[in-house]
């Protein structure tokens, strides 16, 4: 049977071929109802299956509209839709739908046993069709035929009247032939049903081709679901005499599909409202199904599909781990690990999520890897930057006992300036030392780059770490309130300091953002402080431990300060010490040598000499 799918969804089109092909179809697809159109012209299949919204342009039922007004060839076919709808239903089914079916979890199972029961009506009909062309020399070989065949079969006259029903017809309504052959539709269905039936009639002829109804039809020995095929019957001439009824009792195929869709809205409900998301991989990590809150947690909306492959879509650094246990569960069905990786967002960047893997793969109604997986991406980031932040105390806590241990006379400005863009998360940074009058400064330390200092030497047209910078009231006045002050731009922070089309060369050189300053101050006066700079999109991190840090920063340099000033002093001290001892053992030499020149001379000593 050669079977042509009208789909749009490529996934879906795919998965139809593999579900049908297994079934030995043979099938052929395209994507569009211009597509569709070149195939008919040359190829008529058995069946077309055909989506009921194909995007933009027309409907299903638009084009086999104009297909049939054009009286074009249309072979048998059934529809397929996204969602259920009584509406669209119905009129396929009045343009000659066979069927139609919901594209959900339950699509596969179902799509094979309607293709099945199909391809079973259409070549029963292609029999009785072949019997009623042959009717005038094998009348006896087609009433056999049609008396036992396994549907209900009549034949009515163009003014209703009822000629033929087989014993298949008569079993379903229940009675004798005598009770219907040669009865008006309305004496046998009543009224309303009969008029309905008559309408039908007028419709086959007027159309002059079949047509396909459902209908519910109670009271007629039990509440029953017919479809029904009405086929006009010509004699040799060509002129229409009557009309033939094909009829099907789909009761049970009713009740099941209606057993069945009130089962998948209710887990489909559970599911799609449901805060996780749930996924199917088919055995070879193709998406089945994803649930319509794991479309919107990656950013996708209902009518999309996640594409591309699952392992690409996971994180490179995670891959490893997820592909080690997701082996370890195809190995072992019972095995059902929980795992924490990052997955792809449609936009490009990665969310954290939690995933629990279950193996259905033996699930006759599954057949697939289920995910079910929910948003932890906040919750993540929140214990990553909490562990960072330890990891940033654990090591201030230690820069703070090195400052406080540290004997060396030699500051490394490099050093402290490199440890805060590592805090702050700035690209680059400077540390600016003021002078005794704190209202000057010179730059001790450029960070971020190994040439920043000779790319700022060449925009500049002076070595920033040579230059003493004049006291910049704006600046000082902005930065004054608070420890950490944070400028929209560089050319805010320097506007005072450096010509606008130098500061704007120097943003658009290094893509610069934000600057922030951070004052490095005592209870006294300030010290210096850190030039922050940020990168376009970049913001200022960890702004209570900066403030913790200058704030040790500034005691280390201010005990560096005194320590040196005490080693002067102290020096001073020693040498005016020095020289006074001198003078003194000078002195008491010379008052001895007087003594002993007087006692020489027999006169009486001057000058008394202290512990002789």
């Amino acid at each position: 049977m050669k079977i042509l799918i009208i789909e749009d969804d490529p996934g879906t089109a795919e998965l139809m071929r593999g579900c049908l092909e297994h079934d030995n179809y043979e099938i052929d697809i395209v994507n569009s109802f211009e597509l569709a159109d070149n195939f008919l012209h040359t190829t008529l299949p058995d069946l077309m299956i055909v989506d009921y919204y194909m995007g933009a342009g027309l409907n299903a039922q638009e084009w086999l509209t104009n297909r049939k007004n054009a009286n074009l060839k249309l072979p048998v076919f059934i529809v397929s839709t996204g969602q259920g709808d009584e509406r669209i239903a119905v009129n396929m089914m009045k343009l000659g739908a066979r069927d139609y079916f919901v594209k959900d979890t339950l699509l596969f199972e179902r799509l094979t046993e309607i293709v099945k029961r199909i391809r079973i009506e259409v070549e029963t009909e292609k029999e009785l069709q072949q019997i009623k062309n042959d009717l005038d020399d094998k009348e006896t070989r087609y009433k056999l035929l049609v008396e036992n065949a396994g549907i209900g079969v009549g034949l009515y006259s163009l003014d209703g009247k009822i000629l033929f029903f087989n014993q298949k017809a008569i079993q379903d309504l229940g009675g004798t032939k005598n009770d219907y052959v040669g009865q008006n539709l309305i004496d046998v269905f009543g009224p309303v049903l009969g008029e309905k039936y008559q309408k039908r009639i007028e419709e086959v002829v007027e159309k002059d081709t079949t047509l396909e109804f459902t209908d519910f039809v109670p009271d007629l020995g039990h509440d029953c679901w017919l479809l029904t095929n009405h086929t006009p019957v010509k004699n040799s001439e060509g002129q229409i005499i009557g009309v033939q009824v094909l009829a099907h009792d789909i009761t049970d195929r009713i009740s099941a599909e209606n057993e069945i869709k009130k089962i998948s809205d209710f887990y489909r409900s559970i599911i799609e409202n449901a805060s996780d998301g749930v996924t199917i991989l088919d055995e070879n990590a193709r998406y089945k199904f994803v649930s319509a809150t794991g479309l919107k947690m990656f950013g996708y909306d209902g009518f999309e599909t996640v594409q591309g492959d699952p392992n690409k879509l996971t994180h490179p650094d995670d891959l490893p781990n997820v592909l080690f246990h997701l082996n370890k569960l195809i190995q072992d069905p019972t095995y059902s690990p929980t795992l924490e990786y990052r997955f792809a967002h449609k936009k490009g960047n990665w969310i954290w999520i939690e995933s629990t893997f279950s193996n259905l793969l033996n699930n006759e109604n599954i057949k697939g890897i289920v995910i079910n997986f929910r948003d932890i991406d906040k919750k993540k980031k929140t214990e990553l930057a909490l562990e960072q932040s330890k990891k940033m105390l654990n090591k201030l806590l230690l820069i703070n006992s090195e400052l406080i241990a540290s004997e060396l006379r030699e500051i490394d400005y490099d050093k402290f300036t490199d440890i805060l863009i590592e805090i702050s998360g700035a690209k680059y940074a400077s540390f600016n030392l003021f002078v005794d009058n704190s209202l000057d400064f010179s730059t001790k330390s450029i960070r971020g780059l190994a040439d920043i200092s000779l790319k700022a030497f060449n925009f500049l047209g002076f070595d920033p770490m040579k230059k003493v910078w004049s006291h910049d009231s704006y600046r000082a006045e902005k930065i004054k309130a608070n420890i950490i002050t944070v400028f929209n731009s560089w050319s805010e922070l320097t506007q005072k300091a450096l010509p606008p089309q130098i500061s704007r060369i120097v943003e658009m050189s290094f893509n610069l953002g934000p600057v922030a300053i951070a004052k490095v101050t005592t209870t006294k006066s300030q010290i210096g402080d850190f030039t922050l700079l940020f990168e376009k999109g970049q913001t200022l991190q960890n702004a209570e431990m900066i403030e913790l840090f200058v704030n040790q920063y500034a005691q280390y340099l201010e005990r560096i300060k005194a320590e040196e000033k005490l080693r002067i002093k102290m020096d001073e001290l020693i040498r005016f010490k020095n020289v006074t001892v001198g003078r003194e053992l000078a002195m008491i030499e010379l008052k001895k040598e007087v003594n002993e020149l007087l006692s020489r001379l027999g006169e009486d000593q001057k000058y008394m000499i202290v512990g002789e």
